[in-house]
């Protein structure tokens, strides 16, 4: 099995190269050595490795700056994607294709399912949904996995930037009202690849039975202050922590009174579209506290794939 790989250095791109060597030969690039910007040199890229299976978790992921650059995260969240179904059609491979929870307005107040209507609200989210469309308009063997705030030890994610703040402020200001469900990038992989898995000797008409739209992320929910709250008090020892809402203006400190405050709701893992339900996931937090343990006693070493799973097992997360 031959599987392309593009986004490498990223927080999923680099679990996903480590967990895929296990199981085929992995090309995985990152950029500059491909611009998804650019759909000639996708073209190009996908005729040349000539994938059974390529994996795209890359993507534009500035959230903030996408308002003023709109037209480069079109052409990264939504044209590429497209490009890639094209080719991976021509050569009668799959597509995994990943994307996100920004393409809900957040007003649900409870999990969204893969029926629930789209309605993103910025430009990110509308790139995003805009390559979820264009992907399965294409068709061929596609999959989609909506995720959740995707977080691991890299250098640039959440965790990896509140324990850099930890060491350097006595105090933190996090907002309290954004909520999501905080999933590890490993256990993402790891599911991934389980999924892939499950089609043995013929992975390719496996995938093809259950082409669709899935949502796989870490069930539960966090707000951003709650999140950064657990990895601090699991993490860095003393530091007090102060929540503020999204617009910057300062809001309480009780927990429970935070809980009240989400306004973008989380979404579950695979439950529908018929590849069945992948990975069980205790709450959110507590699992990503226990992942981030687990994760920092690994860092630096080489991992395998029974030593993820047994790390997974000791935080309590089950894969089947």
């Amino acid at each position: 099995m031959r599987f392309l790989l593009i986004g490498r250095n990223g927080q999923l791109g680099w679990e996903l190269h480590r967990t895929f060597m296990t199981l085929g030969d992995v090309v995985a690039i990152d950029y500059p050595e491909v611009d998804l910007a650019r759909a000639d040199d996708l073209r190009e890229l996908v005729r040349t490795v000539k994938p059974d299976i390529l994996l795209n978790p890359a993507a534009y992921t500035n959230v903030d700056r996408a308002e003023s650059e709109s037209e480069l995260a079109h052409k990264v969240n939504a044209v590429a994607p497209a490009v890639l179904a094209e080719e991976m059609k021509k050569l009668g491979g799959a597509l995994i294709h990943y994307s996100t929870d920004y393409v809900f307005d957040g007003t649900k107040g409870i999990s969204y399912t893969e029926q629930d209507t789209s309605n993103p609200i910025n430009v990110y989210g509308v790139s995003k949904l805009a390559g979820e469309q264009a992907v399965h308009g294409v068709g061929g063997i596609t999959l989609t996995f909506r995720t959740s705030w995707v977080y691991s030890l890299r250098v640039g994610g959440f965790v990896s930037k509140v324990l850099g703040w930890a060491r350097q402020q006595e105090v933190m200001r996090i907002v309290d009202d954004q909520t999501g469900s905080p999933t590890w990038a490993r256990m993402l992989a790891e599911a991934t690849a389980h999924v892939i898995a499950r089609g043995g000797d013929d992975t390719l008409a496996y995938l093809q039975q259950h082409c669709g739209l899935y949502h796989l992320a870490g069930s539960g929910a966090a707000s951003r202050y709650e999140w950064a709250r657990e990895v601090i008090e699991r993490g860095a020892g003393e530091l007090l922590v102060n929540s503020i809402d999204a617009d910057g203006t300062k809001a309480g400190f009780d927990l429970e009174l935070i809980r009240l405050m989400r306004k973008i709701s989380s979404i579950p893992v695979i439950a529908s579209g018929g590849a069945g339900r992948v990975a069980d996931f205790p709450p959110a937090v507590q699992a990503g506290a226990d992942a981030v343990l687990a994760a920092s006693v690994f860092h630096d070493g080489e991992l395998t794939v029974g030593d993820v799973k047994h790390e997974l097992a000791s935080a309590g997360i089950s894969v089947r």
